[in-house]
């Protein structure tokens, strides 16, 4: 992933996912992680086609072929990841704007995103990572 990637994108959203249930949630159901305070949201499952819809000589190659996708429900943090949520698990903040804990974490990276990702699925309250385009 370049640099510019990460500062453009400076900070991340959240999927929990394997969260078992007997049924899917309500939409907008919202379950609050305990050891972070990340609260999620629930998004249910769908399908849409995914791609440029465009004629094709007007679409990306990367944006072709359109193609189905069905996605299943899952649990996406509402907001960004926060400067306090991170601190509550990393002991390093990159942020280069030092507002409040309410703020969202920045000037993350891939490698950094996960390596929250790996602390946070040690507190044993589900398994998280990254969305995927489509999920997202």
């Amino acid at each position: 992933m370049s640099r510019h990637w990460a500062k453009f994108f400076a900070a991340f959203l959240l999927l929990a996912a394997g969260m078992a249930s007997a049924s899917e949630p309500t939409a907008g159901s919202v379950w609050t992680e305990p050891a972070t305070g990340i609260a999620f949201v629930w998004v249910p499952s769908g399908e849409f086609d995914m791609g440029c819809q465009a004629p094709a000589d007007h679409c990306p190659a990367t944006e072709l072929p359109v193609h189905h996708r069905i996605i299943a429900g899952f649990w996406l943090s509402r907001t960004e990841i926060t400067r306090g949520q991170w601190g509550r698990l990393m002991a390093d903040d990159p942020s280069t704007l030092k507002k409040s804990d309410a703020y969202p974490v920045d000037q993350t990276t891939w490698q950094l995103a996960n390596s929250y990702i790996a602390k946070l699925n040690k507190t044993g309250h589900g398994r998280f990572r990254l969305p995927s385009e489509a999920e997202w």
